[in-house]
């Protein structure tokens, strides 16, 4: 199902297998196992839990296990696309 700005308030939303473009999620539990995503442009406010199932969860573990090193940090930040900041210790 398409949705498109679309406000959703303290729900529990299965987000893979639909397309959300500029809608806002409020306090709600995001539900996600590891399909295809169309997220755009979506808002995120206050309390917002992350559920992850099947692959997803997986994915997670995995790539929480690299986070006790500081080099790994920087490869899982390079994975995401986020910067790491340099703390002057490798």
């Amino acid at each position: 199902m398409r949705y498109e700005n679309k406000p959703f308030t303290a729900e529990r939303i299965m987000i893979e297998g639909n397309e959300y473009i500029d809608c806002t999620f409020v306090d709600c539990t995001i539900c996600y196992a590891g399909g295809l995503l169309a997220v755009e442009r979506c808002k995120f406010v206050s309390s917002i839990q992350l559920a992850l199932g099947g692959a997803a969860e997986n994915t997670a573990r995995f790539l929480r296990s690299f986070m006790g090193d500081p080099h790994g940090q920087i490869a899982v930040a390079s994975v995401i696309g986020i910067e790491v900041p340099n703390t002057g210790k490798h």
